[in-house]
């Protein structure tokens, strides 16, 4: 059974609440992911800890997953410091989770790109990125009492996420999504930190955990924008979380994700439905995934990608710039013509190989 932690001032038997628990992270892995069978083995013998060590190594050892900084070494440098790295340890000693930046303070801007960010916990990832340009281990243990404390603040992480709008507000899909991805940068900059122990570096996973299940589990209401962000989330997060035995299906559910999409958010001429061009870079990336031969993606998928660019080749300008229309506001006209389209009427000629596309692209130097 899952640990339980009681609401505070309450006796009731009611008021306890199940947390997920480390033996709740280590049933959710993969027991045939390449690696992980030391991990499996301790499990078998019911050794949790010796099962959470050989865990982390494991992550220790693992390929980096395209994080730049390395470990700076295990030698602590605590003469070594940084105005930023001092600057951030001041903000998030001081930091209020709740009253700072709970967006049911201000719900009509539940959703506003300031909210999000001030959610997404860009300031630990900064914070770890000091410790790894600099070597001083008070700047990684700051960094992950600062996330433990977020989780002791916000409440605890059950073992399954909630689903639907009672959800508390930080658990909102418009904050798990990055807010999952700098906790992962986190965790491939600190776990080789001497000072960061594995029980720390175990619940850093739980929160990871947590966060990708709720994005899995959960819709983005009434926002096509993040609809098809989330989705390319779970198409990354799968690949990237191969440990976890729902990482496939968490792929194929942002592939299908997309699929749909690509019916349901673009107009028969293949205008986007939010009339932003974006949105063609996307799917246009996951095409190319799957043609990399590094997912598999749903029939029809490119024949559907291939239509949407008949929208960017009627919209755009002679001068090669696009109308300044919804997300799009701030495109300017060049005083002189570029010398090649918008790089979209580009990315269609690489995709559909058009002749049209081609010749629109090239001032009518190319194609036809």
């Amino acid at each position: 059974m899952c640990p339980v932690q009681r609401a505070a001032g309450s006796e009731a038997k009611d008021d306890m609440i199940e947390v997920m628990s480390d033996k709740d992270l280590l049933d959710a892995l993969d027991p045939d992911q390449p690696g992980l069978e030391s991990v499996c083995e301790a499990m078998s013998a019911a050794d949790l800890g010796e099962a959470k060590q050989r865990l982390i190594a494991y992550f220790r050892n693992r390929r980096n997953d395209g994080t730049k900084a390395g470990s700076p070494g295990p030698t602590d440098q605590p003469k070594v410091t940084s105005e930023r790295g001092e600057q951030l340890c001041r903000e998030l000693a001081a930091r209020d989770w709740l009253s700072v930046v709970d967006p049911g303070a201000i719900p009509e801007r539940l959703y506003s790109t300031q909210v999000m960010m001030q959610n997404d916990h860009g300031e630990f990832l900064a914070l770890a990125q000091e410790y790894g340009e600099t070597g001083n281990h008070r700047y990684a243990r700051e960094c992950v009492t600062g996330m433990l404390r977020w989780i002791d603040v916000t409440g605890p992480l059950p073992p399954r996420p909630p689903t639907g709008p009672t959800g508390a507000f930080w658990r909102t899909i418009q904050y798990t999504t990055p807010r999952a991805t700098n906790w992962t940068r986190c965790l491939l900059l600190l776990q080789h930190c001497p000072a960061v122990t594995v029980d720390e570096l175990v619940t850093l996973l739980k929160v990871i955990l947590h966060h990708l299940r709720y994005a899995a589990d959960n819709e983005v209401p009434g926002m096509p924008n993040m609809v098809i962000h989330l989705h390319e989330h779970l198409i990354a997060t799968g690949r990237q979380w191969p440990e976890f035995s729902a990482a496939q299906n968490w792929t194929r559910v942002g592939l299908e994700g997309l699929s749909t999409l690509l019916d349901d958010y673009f107009y028969p001429d293949g205008a986007y439905i939010e009339l932003s061009y974006f949105a063609h870079e996307c799917f246009t990336r996951t095409l190319q995934m799957g043609e990399r031969g590094e997912v598999d993606l749903p029939p029809g998928f490119r024949q559907k990608v291939e239509r949407i660019f008949d929208f960017p080749a009627y919209m755009v300008k002679p001068n090669g710039i696009y109308p300044s229309v919804n997300d799009n506001y701030s495109a300017q006209d060049g005083e002189e013509f570029p010398e090649s389209r918008d790089p979209l009427i580009s990315l269609g000629v690489q995709i559909t190989g058009r002749d049209d596309l081609r010749y629109i692209d090239s001032y009518g130097e190319q194609g036809t």
